[in-house]
């Protein structure tokens, strides 16, 4: 049951501490901070692309939780006990860089990084899943809109502020210090995240749980898949996802090599972009809220996405003397905020409340995935390997997919090549624009005002 109406304030204080905390932690124990630290044990295209991805890929694990609800755990006992094994097991990653002695193969260091960073994601999926979920309980429908864009400002704030310092001395002890005293910086900081995500449970501790739903034991999976499936709005809003993460994902590893190997970017210029982002973010997260709360859910998502995909145009001129370039690029990424809560408002309307894992997971988890997948195939695209692939031609001898391209208004369009040859790049851009303006013709058939008592799948 929801909150009184009295509790709902101090719901979304709670719910902004929570966030603070969590992102405090979430700065140094993942993200940018965690590529970068992972790029320097000097590993593969391919190792680095999985790296990125894989967070996406297992979270598809997340469709389970459903399954603990099963056995009658609650959601908040779901999301607390899997928030404080995640962030235990994460524990190992930073010990990795530890064992590392520079000198010799270190593929079984990255491979049990990658164990530890598997687990975490896996567990931490369930927390997530279930976190979610218990807030749509305790807060009323009206309030979502408020709720989740408080949730997104707390986090916001602290990252425009946190992020950007981590860069900095991140940065500075990597012109002053050796690789030792980096590594030794890293473990404290990772460390010290695990930590504050771990009191990060502490502003919620109070909150009720919630009952479990009985449709939870009645209906049996394939009848679920099936009333999910046959729910036309919410058949239209996962096909959406599920598009928009695949293309989105595409660009995954194409920007960070691009940052590293064509603009040559710094982690401190990396976070000053990302803080200016999440500066246009706050505002928008507040008015995306409030029309939310009016009803205006799938304008906030149509309207968001329009907007913030136009920002991939920008990569297009950018250069390593013209890097200002990708400023408008990150003011229009700010909009994403709008799409966001405009899409986890519009899903959870078109979800039965109280058994909404199922939809939740196969909204962002099974999005994640794809998008996993695609920023594979997107470091494979931009891997040597690929480059060194040959294509057929009759009556011609074999072509390198390297030494085929383009050259259409001035512009080179290839894929393959050197690493600083900023033409594979734009390709696989451009090919991830077309696909996420080409998912927003999926909301055309999402009803932008369901029923409040009208369960998925009726």
């Amino acid at each position: 049951m929801p909150v009184a109406p009295g509790s709902q304030k101090q719901l979304e204080v709670g719910v902004a501490k929570n966030q603070a905390l969590w992102s405090l932690g979430h700065v140094i124990t993942s993200g940018a901070f965690l590529h970068y630290f992972i790029y320097d044990l000097d590993v593969s295209f391919a190792a680095i692309s999985i790296v990125i991805a894989l967070p996406e890929l297992v979270g598809l694990f997340a469709l389970f939780t459903r399954v603990l609800l099963q056995f009658q755990f609650r959601l908040k006992k779901i999301w607390t006990r899997c928030l404080f094994a995640s962030r235990l097991v994460a524990l190992g990653i930073p010990f990795c860089l530890l064992l590392d002695d520079n000198n010799h193969d270190n593929s079984h260091l990255v491979m049990l990084l990658l164990v530890f960073l598997g687990v975490s994601e896996i567990l931490q999926a369930f927390s997530y899943t279930a976190y979610v979920s218990w807030l749509s309980v305790l807060s009323p429908r009206s309030k979502w809109g408020e709720l989740f864009a408080f949730r997104n400002i707390a986090k916001l704030i602290v990252l425009m502020i946190w992020a950007t310092a981590i860069g900095l001395i991140r940065d500075r002890l990597n012109t002053h210090y050796t690789r030792d005293d980096l590594d030794v910086f890293y473990v404290l900081a990772f460390v010290s995240g695990i930590l504050l995500q771990l009191v990060s449970w502490w502003p919620l501790r109070k909150l009720p749980d919630t009952e479990v739903n009985p449709e939870i034991k009645r209906v049996d999976w394939g009848q679920l898949f099936h009333s999910i499936w046959r729910y036309p709005s919410l058949r239209w809003l996962l096909m959406h996802s599920w598009t928009l993460a695949f293309f989105n994902g595409l660009t995954q590893s194409v920007f960070f090599f691009y940052s590293r190997n064509v603009l040559d970017l710094s982690l401190t210029y990396s976070f000053v972009l990302l803080g200016l982002m999440r500066f246009v973010k706050l505002p928008v997260s507040y008015l995306a809220g409030k029309a939310c709360d009016q009803g205006r859910d799938k304008q906030m998502l149509w309207g968001g996405l329009l907007l913030a995909n136009a920002g991939l145009f920008f990569w297009f001129p950018s250069t390593a003397e013209q890097t200002g370039w990708l400023v408008g690029c990150y003011l229009l990424w700010g909009f994403y905020a709008a799409a966001n809560i405009g899409g986890l408002n519009l899903l959870l309307k078109h979800s039965p409340p109280g058994d909404n894992t199922l939809q939740l997971a196969l909204f962002y988890r099974v999005a994640g995935m794809l998008a996993g997948l695609s920023g594979l195939f997107g470091g494979y695209l931009l891997s040597e390997y690929f480059s060194a692939f040959s294509m057929p031609f009759s009556n011609s001898d074999p072509q390198l997919i390297s030494d085929i391209y383009f050259e259409i208004f001035g512009w080179r369009w290839q894929l393959g090549g050197d690493p600083s040859e900023p033409g594979k790049y734009h390709t696989i851009i451009l090919l991830s624009l077309l696909g996420r303006y080409f998912a927003l013709l999926f909301l055309l058939k999402v009803d932008p005002h369901p029923q409040a008592d009208q369960p998925s799948g009726e």
